[in-house]
Formats: structure tokens, sequence, C-alpha cells
């Protein structure tokens, strides 16, 4: 094989690595924009306290506390989004309990409200995970007029009970969150790949 056929085979995988590259880059924006990429086995925890005041984001803790203390044993035996939504739903009822009996305990007759959803949120971080905004799965417990400031980490998979400062427990926790955004990307990959070369 001559030098010129080796640098025309050389170049042909260049080119294909780029169109591939330039792909994938493609889906992942559009996934984004779209609210897919948060389609990937991630339910967060959402907690609106009922103003901004001293005393309300205090009681907005006391009850983020008590629901991940009660919540922790079962997120964390959850494999999968499915089973962790399940979960969730066969105890809304203790869930909001819980959360009305600590703002009661602590002086205040603030109403409490549950829902398990999908809701907008705009980019966050937790440790080392970036969530780019969209609409994800969430439960919410909305305190009062629920117009103060919000608290939210992610329940399933559960780095709601990892230390925020613990860099590498949080990014331990991540690996699923990054196989699942994986495994979410290649099928729209390799259809995007063969539209460009069979057209539509």
């Amino acid at each position: 094989m001559g030098r010129k056929q080796i640098r025309l085979i050389i170049t042909m995988i260049i080119g294909v690595v780029i169109l591939l590259t330039a792909s994938l880059g493609w889906v992942y924006g559009a996934a984004v924009h779209s609210g897919d990429y948060t389609k990937v086995g991630i339910i967060r925890l959402h907690i609106l306290a009922h103003s901004d005041s001293q005393e309300d984001q205090l009681l907005k803790r006391k009850v983020r506390d008590a629901v991940i203390e009660h919540m922790k044993p079962y997120m964390e035996v959850s494999t999968n989004k499915g089973t962790a939504e399940q979960t969730i739903n066969e105890h809304m009822p203790e869930i909001q309990d819980i959360a009305q009996q600590v703002v009661l305990e602590n002086g205040y007759d603030y109403p409490v409200a549950i829902e398990l959803g999908n809701h907008p949120f705009p980019t966050k971080s937790y440790g080392t995970l970036a969530l780019p905004a969209g609409n994800y799965q969430a439960l919410r417990i909305l305190i009062g007029d629920a117009q103060g400031q919000n608290w939210w980490c992610v329940l399933f998979p559960p780095l709601c009970f990892v230390d925020v400062t613990n860099a590498t427990a949080v990014s331990t926790q991540t690996n699923q969150i990054t196989e699942e955004i994986n495994k979410q990307q290649t099928p729209e990959f390799r259809f995007k790949i063969i539209e460009l070369f069979c057209g539509k």
C-alpha cells in the first residue's frame, strides 16, 4: 500500500471522527434544549419556604432534615427511578404529615402541600454534579405561601444523604447518573448518524 493510499485512509478516518463528534454534539445540544437530557432517572427534592424571613428559612431547613431522615432508608435501597417513584408515592401521606408536624411543633400554622411531578428548574450544581436547566421529576414541599428561597437536592439517586462538601462521595454517587445519560444519548446519536447518511 502506497503512501498516498495511507494518507487517504487516514484522512477518511479523521473525517468520520469529526462527523461523529459533530453529530454527537448536535444531538447532545438538542437533548438539553428539549429537556430529554433531564429524563435520566433523576428525582429531585424541592422545598419552598413560606418567606425569606430568617425564621421561615430555619423552618424550611427543619422540614428538610425531617423528610430526608424519613426517606433515607427507602431511597438508598431503590434500584432505579421507577422503584424510587413508586416508593415516594406510597409514602406521600407520611411525608406530608411529617412536614406538617414540624411546622406545628415550631409554633406555625402554615399549611403544607406536597406534589410529585415534572417541574422546571434553572441550571444548578450539587457538589461535582451540574444539572442543566429543564423539567425534572421532583417531590416538592410547599410551606405556607411558598414565596421564600427554595432548597433542593437529588432525592434519587440518593445525593440528599451525601455531604455536599465531600466531593469524592458525591462523585461516586453521580456515576449512576452519568451512565444513564450515556445510555440515553447513544440510541439517539445512532439514529442521527443514519439520518445524515441515508436521509429521513
